[in-house]
């Protein structure tokens, strides 16, 4: 945490309201809580309008229905964080970490508002949430519309029925992430990675997506009029590496795993695959190796994501 006094006071703050139990709102506002840890708080309804957060952690936070109005939240841990029905209007997430964070009806759109004075302004026109990672992030209905998302991750993300119009998505990665009747129009899609996705009756109209990959993707009852389908990647199939191409450590863990499986464990090893990046590198969700009931996870939930572990039974019956 800061040295700060403004950022001590107000956890002390903070944590006698939480204490007295009061039921009002703990309130943050334009607080500089740089580097601060509120890893696990109940914060539900806390008021961060225009808060510096940056750097802080918030993993596995209770934020139901927090306001984060203008917040600095670059590069934040917000790891697990509960923001559902959270305003995160004119916000800097860029940078931060929201994997599995819950984002359900929160509000990203960009905001700006006057202090009380008419001094100064608050918020941005447009959110800022490049580069962030939100990786197996539940975000269904959330409002991203115009919102700047320019090469986050998305990576088996839930974005149904997410209104993402006009947003720019430039170089994000939503591969086998779910947009089911999401809100994608108008938006602009260059170099995005839509691997696997679940995009049925989900809106592209007019989106802009020039070297855009749908390889794999549920396209059933999307909307594409307007989008320039030749200069996006349309194929069926996966873009998965074959077998002879993948990496020599994976090949050499796969050949070793097969003949301890084959041998009943008298010969070779059990596999490891802990933090290789498996991505696209497996047509179906597991893997079976000949006569085995040998399975690999490309992205299990104890595990990082991009990284997997392969997991042993016996060998199947004749």
């Amino acid at each position: 945490m800061t040295s700060s006094i403004s950022a001590t006071e107000s956890l002390m703050s903070a944590k006698l309201a939480l204490a007295r139990g009061d039921g009002r709102p703990v309130d943050f506002s334009r607080q500089d809580l740089q580097k601060c840890n509120f890893s696990g708080w109940n914060l539900t309804r806390a008021k961060f309008v225009a808060a510096k957060l940056n750097e802080s952690s918030l993993a596995n936070t209770l934020l139901t229905d927090a306001d984060l109005f203008g917040a600095d939240l670059s590069s934040a841990n917000l790891r697990g964080a509960e923001l559902s029905r959270a305003v995160l209007r004119g916000v800097s997430l860029r940078g931060a970490d929201l994997s599995r964070a819950v984002l359900t009806d929160a509000d990203f759109r960009g905001g700006v508002m006057m202090t009380a004075d008419g001094a100064a302004s608050v918020g941005r026109r447009v959110s800022d949430i490049s580069a962030c990672i939100a990786d197996y992030a539940t975000a269904s209905r959330a409002k991203m519309a115009g919102v700047d998302l320019r090469g986050a991750s998305f990576v088996g993300a839930n974005l149904d029925g997410a209104n993402l119009f006009g947003a720019d998505l430039s170089e994000v990665n939503m591969s086998f992430a779910s947009l089911k009747g999401a809100d994608l129009s108008e938006s602009r899609l260059g170099k995005a990675r839509f691997a696997g996705a679940d995009l049925a009756n989900a809106r592209l109209r007019n989106a802009t997506g020039e070297g855009a990959s749908f390889g794999g993707a549920n396209l059933k009852g999307a909307v594409l009029d307007g989008i320039d389908t030749a200069s996006c990647d349309f194929g069926e199939e996966l873009p998965v590496v074959p077998p002879a191409e993948f990496p020599a450590s994976i090949r050499d863990a796969l050949a070793a795993h097969e003949a301890w499986i084959r041998s009943g464990g008298g010969s070779g090893r059990r596999g490891d695959l802990e933090g290789e990046d498996l991505s696209y590198i497996f047509r179906k969700p597991h893997w079976r190796a000949p006569g085995s009931t040998v399975r690999i996870s490309p992205v299990p939930s104890s595990a990082k994501p991009r990284s997997g572990r392969f997991r042993s039974l016996a060998p199947a019956a004749a």
